[in-house]
């Protein structure tokens, strides 16, 4: 006779005609429990249903000899739940035995040598060893050195493996195991992260004591970075050292009103943005995180929205949020449209609000322009299901997918969808490198046709420029009816060698009132390049008639162009200096 056997098991592969003898099935995961059934070939009433089983399998290093390499300055996330205990245990190294524990190798370095489980979820100790598995020699060991954590220092010697042991204390309530973090430091332990930083720019409110902050691996309960017993009013930046893989950050008040006048920023090694807060320390009472345990992954990807998109704070419905081209989404443009695109992620980081959409070329927001960017744009007012909050700071994340495959998110902006546009909207320098107009951190001449351009304000018809020069008392504030300001007056100049910060604001009414300054932009004035054409035999002229001219039809003669010129590039500003014509010859 013969059994078939039979498992609870969705997918499993179920042997049949098993006679007498050993029969292996499965494997299954770690801690699932089965249902196995023997099946009598041709009698029912012989059939059998076994115990449920369920079996913790071990982690990978359990064994010495199966020890996890790790790096300097490096953090791990390990568990020592289903450890079996190891030979290798000394009760002469630093610490007597406990719990079964797991492995973790490093490569020596040449000075003061550090291993952390400060921080880890319970109760833990740690060994260090040199030589070889099955005939270990004891560095040290600890037990409670940071609260009910352990650490380890020594001095290092370049070209040794030092083999370290995290186990956890046994006593009159039984083995303790669970999840653990595990800090490598060697040096002067600042030295250079070799996997992401990650930098928290915290403004603590008037009770800096009472914030905290942490960053958690996702699926881990044990921070791997945190902080607290902040100054007052202090500006701090703490750094972490995250390996590859995704997170999560909370930011705590220990009294539960908040920051108040705080806030905080959390970037990449590179700057960029990952959770922006500024402003909103206000926003929360004990806990600020992304909703929904929502995580940041490092590192960040490179989509975003576009350059004038990114902290723009007066939105309307009815507007475009636009990701910046990505140019392996676009080539899916007609191959894969169903599921290439951009995904949009608009969230609240401190808590309140967080929607993800996703529009593919097939499928693209409502009322975008066709094309291979339909899929680019998001119509804040379209959002109908978990709509878009009104007058609230937003981050905004963008991904791209390509044939069904996602980037990682890029840095984040703020944003600001309003219910109504402000009465009197501010406007600065174009500060966006991609216009042809960029005058944000740029050098000009004066005197001659440079010039820098504002964003313009619907409906204004003055716009004034405040030139403050740059360690000098000097300002000079100039009105001009465009948004544009040729360089070029006669009364208090700019001079060369000297910097401006620029400031710009606008009017309705002709100057009589005027809105606030927008943000300032440098200019840096340097003297105009020499002439390259001079001498008694240099007759050339520009002759433009009529001038003055009624708008209409001009006549134009330039003489004396050089021989290598081909093309000749012609700007024509009217007294006030907004540009009439352009022309480009032949």
């Amino acid at each position: 006779a013969s059994v078939d056997i039979v498992t609870d098991f969705v997918g499993d592969t179920e042997p049949t005609g098993v006679g007498t003898g050993v029969t292996q099935i499965g494997p299954y995961p770690s801690g699932t429990t089965v249902i196995i059934t023997l099946v009598h070939d041709n009698d029912p009433g012989c059939d059998a249903v076994l115990p449920a089983e369920s079996y913790i399998c071990p982690p990978p290093n359990d064994d010495c000899v199966n020890a996890i390499p790790v790096a300097c300055n490096s953090v791990t996330a390990g568990t020592t739940t289903g450890a079996t205990g190891s030979v290798e245990e000394d009760n002469g190294c630093g610490t007597s035995d406990g719990a079964p524990g797991v492995w973790y190798t490093v490569d020596g370095y040449s000075g003061l040598m550090q291993a952390r489980l400060c921080g880890s979820s319970y109760d833990t100790k740690i060994r260090v060893f040199d030589g070889a598995c099955g005939g270990l020699n004891c560095i040290d060991g600890n037990d409670d050195s940071c609260g009910l954590q352990s650490e380890v220092s020594w001095t290092g010697v370049g070209g040794t493996t030092y083999f370290i042991q995290v186990f956890g204390f046994s006593g009159f309530f039984g083995d303790e195991v669970g999840n653990f973090v595990l800090e490598v430091l060697c040096g002067d332990q600042n030295a250079p992260c070799p996997d992401n930083t990650a930098e928290l720019e915290l403004n603590t409110d008037d009770f800096g004591s009472q914030t905290s902050w942490e960053i958690i691996p996702v699926g881990v309960p044990t921070p791997v970075c945190s902080g607290s017993g902040y100054a007052d009013n202090d500006q701090v930046f703490e750094t972490c050292c995250l390996p590859d893989g995704c997170y999560r950050l909370r930011v705590l008040d220990s009294f539960g009103d908040g920051m108040s006048t705080g806030d905080y920023v959390l970037r990449d090694g590179n700057g960029n943005r990952i959770i922006d807060n500024t402003g909103g320390g206000a926003g929360f009472t004990s806990v600020s995180a992304i909703a929904n345990s929502g995580a940041f992954c490092l590192p960040l990807g490179t989509d975003q929205v576009i350059y004038s998109h990114c902290d723009k704070m007066d939105f309307l419905l009815t507007d475009f949020l636009i990701a910046s081209e990505n140019p392996a989404v676009t080539a899916q443009f007609g191959v894969n449209n169903a599921n290439s695109g951009y995904q949009f992620w608009l969230f609240d980081p401190n808590g309140s609000y967080s929607r993800r959409v996703f529009f593919s070329h097939a499928n693209p927001m409502v009322g975008a322009p066709p094309g291979a960017m339909a899929a680019a744009h998001l119509r804040f007012g379209n959002l109908i299901t978990n709509p878009v909050p009104v007058d609230q700071l937003l981050n905004a994340r963008i991904r791209g997918r390509v044939n069904g495959v996602y980037n990682e998110f890029g840095p984040t902006c703020q944003i600001m969808v309003v219910s109504t546009l402000p009465s009197c909207p501010t406007t600065q320098l174009i500060d966006d490198p991609n216009n042809a107009n960029f005058s944000c951190g740029v050098t000009r001449t004066f005197g001659g046709s440079d010039k820098v351009v504002a964003y313009p304000v619907a409906g204004a018809n003055l716009y004034r420029f405040r030139f403050e020069q740059i360690g000098d008392a000097f300002v000079r504030n100039i009105a001009s009816p465009s948004y544009s300001r040729l360089l070029n007056w006669v009364t208090n100049p700019l001079v060369p060698g000297a910097s401006y910060n620029v400031f710009v604001q606008a009017s309705f009414d002709g100057g009589a009132n005027w809105c606030p300054y927008g943000d300032p932009c440098q200019v840096d004035i340097v003297s105009p390049p020499p002439a390259s054409r001079l001498g008694a035999d240099d007759q050339g002229s520009v002759t433009l008639w009529p001038n003055p001219n009624r708008g209409d039809q001009f006549q134009l003669t330039i003489n004396e162009l050089p021989e290598e010129a081909l093309t000749v590039n012609v700007d024509i500003h009217d007294l006030f200096g907004k540009r009439v014509a352009a022309r480009t010859y032949p």
